[in-house]
């Protein structure tokens, strides 16, 4: 079973950025849209699950406002990921992650790993021959992925309000972009 931790959105976001979604698969079928959108933290695959740790990192937050915003890419094995990143609340999440990478022992997947929301991934972007390719921006990285133009509006434009996040959800990945939620380790309340 793999496995991983994140921050739940709620359903309000969650309807808002799903709707996106839907009105952007046809430009990339064969790419996996998520069906689950969360704010991404620590991915475990098949270890263990450390439940004291995480029990102990959680405990030493209290709930945090949360809005997101901006977007970006990054390349993986698979193609290009599209996100949204956190704006408010963005110091608190990074020293989340932080922290759960630091209590786990578990490195991050990468050098500039930063809290998000992924939208898309797998996502090929290319041109057939003979035909004009897609208007495309480089969003964050001067030599990094590209993103459609058109998306990355919607992306910017989409209000995604503020919400208080509650704790740390551990995910199961059933492949596809589906991802269910297992069970909450809640914040301080106090």
């Amino acid at each position: 079973m793999k496995t991983f931790l994140g921050i739940d959105v709620p359903e309000n976001i969650r309807n808002s950025i799903l709707a996106l979604i839907d009105a952007n698969r046809h430009s990339a079928p064969e790419a996996t849209w998520t069906k689950c959108p969360h704010i991404t933290l620590l991915f475990l695959g098949e270890r263990p699950v450390p439940e004291d740790k995480l029990v102990a990192v959680a405990n030493q937050y209290r709930p945090i406002m949360v809005s997101l915003g901006g977007c970006g890419t990054f390349k993986n094995r698979g193609g290009t990921v599209v996100w949204v990143g956190v704006k408010e609340g963005f110091g608190e999440v990074y020293g989340l992650m932080k922290d759960l990478h630091l209590s786990t022992g578990i490195r991050p997947y990468g050098k500039d790993v930063s809290p998000h929301l992924t939208i898309v991934k797998e996502l090929v972007i290319s041109t057939e021959e003979g035909r004009a390719g897609p208007r495309i921006c480089n969003t964050i990285y001067k030599e990094g992925p590209i993103l459609p133009q058109d998306l990355k509006r919607q992306l910017v434009l989409t209000d995604y309000g503020p919400w208080i996040a509650s704790g740390i959800t551990l995910y199961e990945s059933k492949g596809g972009g589906i991802y269910e939620p297992i069970k909450e380790y809640k914040f301080n309340s106090q």
